[in-house]
């Protein structure tokens, strides 16, 4: 199977060198110019995700749905079954499918054909939706986790996504070949007179306004499409280029959400995102937290740091996703 590389355009960081933080505020000011709007700025225009495919919350995988996933090599039958002179609109009606692994197979034909930012025909996503409907494991099948990343929603936000957030702390570190960086940004009193504070950096923080409201307002309404994962998942793609983040999320009814990423970076802003409920660790499977936290340092002007060099290679998440 090859390895699982998902880029987003809020991969990146700001090109001007950072003065490394100190245990206690820096004496020498941290560099504060945002990165090219390239860099963190999200997708300009993602397709729709439509509906939720799965409620939440997905139940942990048994060993049945794991095995029946192994069992479906999808990139292997995907290739075989449908030869690259058939094309994405004909993919459905050239081989008859009669089980779960074969809309899946069918689903990761489409995926392999798909441009970065087009949108799945519909015979495509029919074949996805059913796929993982039947199996929720087959979201980590394959190609199916980058070829229908942001594309789909899998699984319906938590109902605590409904409700007003009341403050929000974002712990953020970055470690490489290059300059490290860390901070945490505190904001307080959402729902009344809203503060924002910064310590590990010396920044200008913006006056409050209606964009930064929305923008962590965002982070609360991005909770969709979190699947089960057997333990966390540390997911390294790239050497050299360590961001690590930890988001607590408190809510109006006194509630808290932490949100980690565990030092993954296959995302280049880091993640994929993962969080524990009910003694479950699930993993978003899609970009949403990524664009809303690259809206959040965009905005407040945080910086990330910058990898002097950077290698990076595949990452199969299907075998850390099931082991």
């Amino acid at each position: 199977m090859a390895g699982l590389v998902i880029v987003v355009a809020a991969c990146g960081a700001p090109t001007t060198p950072l003065t490394p933080p100190a245990a206690t505020p820096p004496a020498t000011p941290i560099a504060n110019a945002p990165a090219p709007d390239a860099a963190i700025t999200a997708d300009p225009a993602p397709p729709p995700a439509g509906e939720p495919v799965l409620a939440w919350p997905v139940a942990p995988f048994t060993a049945a749905q794991v095995a029946e996933v192994k069992a479906c090599d999808v990139d292997k039958l995907a290739e075989s079954r449908y030869p690259k002179s058939v094309g994405i609109d004909a993919l459905a009606g050239s081989f008859a499918r009669k089980t779960t692994c074969d809309a899946a197979a069918l689903a990761a034909a489409c995926a392999g054909r798909l441009e970065d930012d087009a949108a799945p025909p519909a015979s495509c996503l029919d074949a996805y939706r059913a796929s993982i409907k039947a199996n929720a494991a087959f979201i980590y099948a394959g190609g199916l986790m980058g070829g229908y990343f942001g594309k789909v929603t899998q699984v319906a936000a938590p109902p605590i996504s409904a409700r007003a957030l009341a403050s929000v702390k974002v712990d953020y570190k970055w470690d490489g070949l290059g300059t490290g960086v860390a901070w945490t940004l505190n904001v307080d009193a959402l729902a009344t007179k809203p503060a924002m504070r910064v310590t590990g950096a010396t920044v200008k923080l913006p006056a409050w306004s209606a964009e930064i409201g929305n923008d962590l307002a965002a982070l609360g309404h991005s909770l969709a499409s979190f699947v089960p994962l057997a333990k966390p998942l540390h997911a390294v793609n790239c050497y050299d280029n360590y961001p690590d983040w930890t988001i607590t999320l408190a809510f109006d009814d006194g509630s808290k959400l932490e949100l980690v990423t565990n030092g993954s970076n296959l995302l280049g802003l880091g993640g994929p995102w993962q969080t524990t409920i009910g003694g479950v660790v699930y993993m978003q499977a899609s970009p949403d937290l990524v664009r809303a936290v690259a809206a959040i340092v965009k905005v407040v002007g945080m910086p990330l740091g910058e990898p002097e060099a950077m290698t990076c290679h595949g990452f199969d998440l299907q075998k850390e996703a099931l082991p």
